[in-house]
Formats: C-alpha cells, structure tokens, sequence
C-alpha cells in the first residue's frame, strides 16, 4: 500500500509539471486531469489506510484537508486554462 501511495502521491506535483511544459493550454489541462486523478487515487489509498488501523482517523482528516485543497487547487487552474 505505502508504495502505491508514494507513486499517486509524486505523480500529483510531475504530471503538473510535465504539463506547464506543454505546448498548448488543452494540453496542460490532460496533464491536469491526470494529475488530479493521481490525487484520487492517493484519497482511496488513504481511506483505505484508515479503514485497516493504519492511520487514526484525526491523522486520515488531515491529510484528507490537504488533499482536498490540492483538488480545489487543480479545479481552479484548470477553469483558468478553460477561459478563452
């Protein structure tokens, strides 16, 4: 499990990365959408996690916080590419 939350995890920020190099905003935003389902996978890790005593649950609700802001952080660059 710790490994598969290591990859989600790196694969977040370098899929963000590897689209700012893109050559166009369309393709920034599938870098994006990777990126954030990279972030979903990483929430399913977590609540897994939780589910099997791995982490308490106040440790799960942090790290829930974050990845939350994260996602809410994807959304919002994501509708800026959109604009026209």
């Amino acid at each position: 499990m710790v490994p598969q939350m290591r990859r989600a995890a790196s694969s977040v920020p370098a899929n963000i990365a590897e689209g700012a190099g893109a050559p166009s905003r369309r393709e920034f935003g599938r870098y994006l959408s990777i990126a954030n389902a990279s972030l979903n996978e990483l929430a399913h890790w977590l609540r897994e996690a939780r589910e099997l005593g791995y982490i308490t649950t106040g440790e799960y609700w942090g790290f829930d916080n974050r990845v939350s802001r994260i996602g809410r952080t994807l959304w919002k660059l994501r509708q800026w590419l959109d604009r026209p």
